[in-house]
């Protein structure tokens, strides 16, 4: 069992669903603001932390430096999102309830471990804890581990 253990700096965003915009040169956009923005810094930090380097090909991922092979076979994820408190948790002083919903927190962070090259697929993550909590800082602090 192999396990790697880092924080993402930042507000956690739950993945949007997809919206077509636009009449017949339409296109696809997230309907969650800061969502993509949000995809891509975790993407930034999980390779920086962990030393993931792409080879490129223009925008391309056409491999992995120093011999880096993603994870492949099932995976178990855990996650905290963690949230600043804003005043609305006098209402709710234990988690945050409207940050988005955990399951989309979750496909967002998952879509980001694919594209950071820690892991083969999103679709290997067999197991999902994970949990939102009010803290001093925004941020998330994950545990990736092989089964």
């Amino acid at each position: 069992m192999s396990r790697w253990v880092f924080e993402v700096a930042g507000k956690p965003r739950p993945k949007g669903s997809m919206v077509c915009q636009g009449g017949r040169q339409h296109h696809l956009v997230e309907s969650v603001a800061g969502s993509k923005p949000w995809k891509l810094e975790m993407v930034r930090q999980i390779r920086d932390q962990l030393d993931i380097r792409p080879l490129k090909v223009g925008n391309r991922v056409t491999g992995w430096a120093g011999g880096w092979v993603p994870l492949q076979g099932p995976i178990t994820v855990q996650a905290l999102f963690c949230f600043e408190r804003c005043g609305c948790e006098l209402d709710y002083p234990m988690v945050p309830n409207d940050h988005g919903d955990l399951d989309k927190l979750c496909r967002n962070l998952g879509d980001a471990l694919e594209l950071a090259g820690l892991i083969k697929n999103d679709a290997q993550i067999v197991q999902w804890i994970a949990s939102k909590l009010w803290d001093t800082e925004a941020r998330a602090c994950v545990r990736v581990e092989t089964l």
